[in-house]
């Protein structure tokens, strides 16, 4: 976003830089529409697949492996199609997790509310666990999907090729189960 002019970005995208003014104005406008598009999509169907949790376990609690799955899933389907445009969001995302100025901002208006949503259901599965435990899972819950969605292929490295960084089926099955034991034990230890 910094390193490139609107000029750079409108010959990239192969249209006048016209266009990007009427519709957007300013270089952060369109930066805003991007973010938007894909987190809109994102925060959609999360609410979808909590919702859908909470409805099947009604009049109980939604079990803890649906609630983790229900965040991780939208993340992780878009990273089994392999589509690029959702890979560099995925960069983009893992920059916003760790830029304390303008990606904290991002974060607060755009991934916080599902954040919470995600949370409020995490409550109900965990009832009785404290709130700093909880806190503290979700947010390596969110670190450890992040690590997985950017592929740098250092499992693959370190595991001599042995682990494909890059089967997301497989992430997806051991990112949920990792971290409900996670959760479970340091919600027990609170």
């Amino acid at each position: 976003m910094r390193g490139a002019s609107l000029r750079q970005i409108a010959a990239a995208a192969h249209v006048d830089v016209s266009l990007i003014t009427y519709h957007f104005r300013t270089k952060n406008g369109l930066f805003d529409a991007v973010i938007d598009r894909r987190t809109s999509v994102f925060t959609r169907e999360q609410n979808f697949y909590l919702e859908e949790c909470e409805r099947r376990a009604a009049p109980g609690a939604p079990e803890l492996e649906d609630v983790v799955d229900a965040f991780c899933y939208v993340f992780l389907k878009r990273a089994i199609a392999g589509d690029q445009g959702w890979r560099l969001f995925f960069q983009l995302y893992t920059r916003f997790q760790n830029d304390p100025g303008q990606g904290a901002e991002i974060m607060a208006e755009h991934f916080d509310p599902i954040a919470m949503r995600t949370l409020v259901s995490l409550r109900a599965a965990l009832p009785g666990c404290g709130e700093h435990a909880l806190q503290w899972g979700f947010q390596f819950l969110n670190g450890a999907l992040v690590a997985c969605l950017v592929n740098t292929g250092s499992i693959a490295r370190l595991s001599d090729n042995s682990v494909d960084s890059e089967d997301y089926r497989r992430i997806h099955s051991v990112l949920v189960s990792f971290v409900c034991a996670g959760l479970r034990k340091i919600c027990t230890a609170t």
